[in-house]
């Protein structure tokens, strides 16, 4: 791409945006937040399909095609180990947000199971 002065801001940007994300701590809160968004979001889910009671079974196979679409590319993200002392890199960013949301996502369905006694 040619160098212009929104092409260097951009990429200025993201470098910091990503030696920011280099701290873990941050990356943890990132991933603690992004848990509560997915509570948030089953909340809704189930309040919203509850209430109107017209499109459960499809909402239900939506929300189990996220669900495992996001566990195939969690789990398959890295080789698997060849002996239990073998270290791998850590998963991306994007993956690991996408796996605390959804593991929220599904703890709130589970807390609204239990709340609906069903």
């Amino acid at each position: 791409m040619q160098r212009t002065r929104l092409n260097t801001i951009v990429e200025v940007t993201g470098e910091r945006f990503n030696r920011w994300l280099a701290n873990p701590w941050r990356r943890f809160s990132l991933q603690i937040i992004m848990f509560f968004a997915g509570f948030l979001g089953a909340n809704m889910v189930s309040l919203g399909s509850g209430q109107s009671g017209v499109f459960d079974p499809g909402i239900s196979l939506l929300c189990l095609m996220a669900v495992e679409l996001i566990s195939w590319l969690y789990y398959r993200s890295l080789p698997p180990r060849q002996s239990l002392t073998q270290v791998h890199p850590p998963r991306p960013l994007w993956l690991e947000i996408g796996h605390s949301a959804k593991l929220g996502f599904i703890y709130g369905l589970f807390l609204d199971a239990f709340k609906l006694g069903s």
